[in-house]
């Protein structure tokens, strides 16, 4: 397997199960194409179950293309990268004899920010076309999957023409692939989400399926009908986005939805450092210890109480861990430190290498030992705070430790507000039966981040509050 193209080759028993999926609504093709094509497990099941259908592969890796094409001798492998501009799919696919076209397969499972990591030549282009700018352009939001890149591949490709896209991906990809073609208008006449066991069959713990969708001439669907396995026959619910959220449970959230709407609160995400083993202290007796299990000492007034997702959301209240500020706020220069705070300084400079390791590129061009997410509101005395990593968030009103201002790993998210009885008062809110619903509707179990900064932007608990005054 070739780690930095997200090659996880599909057991032939999954493929047929997909075939019997589309064979039980209906789906054919005249033309089936399989994108990324792999050793061709796609389609020497297509071979079987639709022997007049022509096949076409496309495939980047050679030993994979000699490989399909002595599986399927009687499909057309194209070796090639789906993403080179010089590949005219379009025309491929208008090769074919009239009739419906059916594209299925499995492209890869990775991240072009996992590529950036692995120093993969194998780029899909930016998505520029979403206008992400500054900071979301060089952190999650573009941060996507091959396999979404993909998906906008072939939208492109096969515009005006009716086809039948099933591809495996993971829940959060159908979600976000369903959202850029409702804001692209593409003409949708049906979409569903089978999942299915990824565990089982890739081993990798994450909410993936089957995901479907009917492009025509004309059709205007912007749900996705969800089905908890392949052998399904009726959906369980909808899942969709709105205002660029991915809701978990549509008809769940139009209950609720009067809470939520255009932001109405500045949420923050916590500190990113990517430099934890330095950086992240723990308290043993009267020493401070970092990730390396050495003794640090610095300024105390560099030292901040920290909280990570897990104390959040057991309700703990650490006093064992300290965060290492460098900066105060963003873009501030650090080397002032060598007179401010020279321990601090000699100690960071002890660690370069570390800095110097780390592969993001909002580092670049930074001034040495740079963090990112800190600024005066990082040092409010009070706050409210949330993990983003649990399914069933507990929302925390958070206070000073020792006379400290409390600062989060980006692990979580927080809320300044200016007192504690303001504190206090939106917890309540937030902690509502009728924010718990909305919660329960839009975040998805099997998502890695289950609360994000734009889901709580969008929740409206002073709705909740002047209600109760």
């Amino acid at each position: 397997m070739q780690r930095d193209l997200g090659d996880f080759q599909t057991p032939r028993e999954l493929a047929d199960l997909v075939f019997g999926v589309l064979d039980r609504i209906g789906v054919r093709g005249s033309l089936i194409l399989e994108p990324t094509c792999g050793r061709g497990s796609f389609l020497e099941a297509a071979r079987e179950r639709h022997a007049e259908a022509i096949l076409l592969g496309i495939e980047i890796q050679p030993d994979h293309v000699r490989f399909a094409r002595a599986l399927v001798p009687t499909a057309r492998i194209i070796e090639g990268d789906i993403f080179d501009p010089g590949l005219d799919l379009t025309r491929l696919v208008t090769l074919a004899p009239p009739g419906p076209l059916l594209v299925v397969g499995n492209p890869p499972w990775i991240t072009v920010g996992e590529l950036g990591r692995l120093d993969s030549k194998h780029q899909p282009p930016r998505r520029t076309d979403l206008g992400l700018r500054g900071f979301d352009a060089l952190t999650g939001r573009s941060n996507f999957d091959l396999a979404e890149a993909v998906w906008y591949r072939l939208f492109d490709a096969l515009k005006g023409r009716d086809a039948t896209l099933a591809l495996l991906c993971k829940e959060s990809v159908a979600l976000r692939v369903m959202a850029t073609a409702t804001e692209r208008r593409l003409p949708i006449k049906a979409a569903s989400f089978h999942r299915i066991d990824s565990r089982r069959w890739f081993g990798a713990s994450v909410s993936a399926g089957l995901f479907r969708v009917e492009l025509g001439r004309t059709g205007e669907v912007v749900s996705i009908d969800h089905h908890p396995t392949l052998m399904s026959e009726k959906h369980d619910r909808r899942i969709g986005t709105v205002d660029g959220v991915s809701v978990h449970d549509l008809d769940a959230f139009c209950e609720v939805a009067e809470y939520f709407g255009s932001p109405v609160s500045r949420w923050r995400q916590g500190i990113k450092h990517d430099a934890a083993d330095v950086l992240e202290l723990r308290r043993e007796g009267a020493h401070w210890i970092n990730g390396y299990g050495d003794r640090v000492d610095v300024e105390p007034s560099s030292l901040y109480p920290l909280l990570k997702s897990v104390d959040l959301n057991d309700a703990r209240r650490r006093a064992d861990r300290a965060l290492i500020v460098p900066q105060l706020r963003l873009g501030d220069s650090t080397e002032a430190l060598a007179e401010s705070h020279p321990r601090l300084w000699r100690y960071l400079q002890s660690h370069s290498r570390r800095f110097e390791a780390r592969r993001s590129r909002i580092y670049a061009g930074r001034t040495p030992f740079s963090i990112f997410g800190v600024g005066p509101y990082s040092f409010q005395p009070h706050k409210v705070a949330v993990s983003g990593l649990h399914v069933a968030p507990r929302f925390q009103a958070i206070e000073p430790v020792e006379g400290r201002p409390v600062v989060f790993d980006d692990t979580c998210y927080f809320l300044p507000v200016d007192s504690s009885d303001s504190a206090h008062r939106v917890v309540a809110a937030l902690e509502s039966e009728s924010i718990r619903r909305l919660l329960a509707a839009v975040v998805a179990p099997g998502s890695k981040r289950k609360v994000t900064k734009r889901l709580l932007d969008r929740i409206d608990h002073e709705r909740l509050l002047a209600a109760a005054t």
